[in-house]
C-alpha cells in the first residue's frame, strides 16, 4: 500500500515468460493493477445491493430517507446557513434535527392514538422560537451566531 491508500499488485515477470497467452493478457513486461484499500468495501456492498431484502428496503428509501432531506431542504432551512461559523451552523443543524425528531415521535403516537396535540405544541414553540430569534437576533442585541439559553429568555421577555 502506497502514501495515497492504493494497493498495487504487480505480476511476476520470470513467470510469466513461459505463460503461453501472455500477449493476450499484457504488452509490457509486467503488469501492475491498482485498487484503492477500501475496493473490497466496494464490492460487499455492491453484492448487498443486489440481495433481495437490500432491493425492498431501497424501494422504500425515497419515501423515508430521502423525504427527511427533501424536508430538511425545503421545509428546515437547509438549502442555505443561516449563520457564518462552524459551531453555528451545527447548532442550527442539531436544532433542526431536534425538530424534525420531535415531529417525528408526535406523529407516530399520534397515530397510535398515545396523545393527541402535546407534541405538536412542543414542537411548534421550539420552531417558532427558532424563527423568532434568528428573524430579531440583531434588535435583542443577540451577537451574531446561533442563540444560548441565556439570550432564549430575554428574548420572550422583551429585555435586550
Amino acid at each position: 500500500m502506497d502514501c495515497e491508500g492504493y494497493c498495487q499488485y504487480k505480476s511476476n515477470p520470470e513467470g510469466c515468460t513461459v505463460y503461453s497467452l501472455r500477449k493476450d493478457c499484457f504488452s509490457k513486461k509486467q503488469k501492475v493493477m491498482t485498487h484503492r484499500m477500501w475496493e473490497k468495501y466496494k464490492d460487499i456492498a455492491r453484492k448487498n445491493k443486489l440481495m433481495a431484502t437490500r432491493k425492498k428496503l431501497y424501494k422504500v428509501r425515497g419515501s423515508t430517507i430521502e423525504r427527511s432531506f427533501a424536508d430538511a431542504k425545503g421545509i428546515y432551512g437547509y438549502r442555505y446557513a443561516r449563520f457564518r461559523g462552524m459551531k453555528s451552523v451545527q447548532m442550527q443543524a442539531y436544532l433542526t434535527t431536534a425538530c424534525q425528531s420531535m415531529k417525528k415521535i408526535a406523529l407516530h403516537l399520534t397515530k397510535k392514538g398515545l396523545v393527541a396535540g402535546y407534541f405538536y405544541k412542543v414542537y411548534d414553540f421550539i420552531w417558532f422560537s427558532f424563527t423568532k430569534i434568528k428573524k430579531d437576533y440583531r434588535l435583542l442585541g443577540i451577537p451574531k451566531g446561533f442563540p444560548t439559553i441565556c439570550n432564549l429568555s430575554s428574548a420572550f421577555s422583551g429585555n435586550t
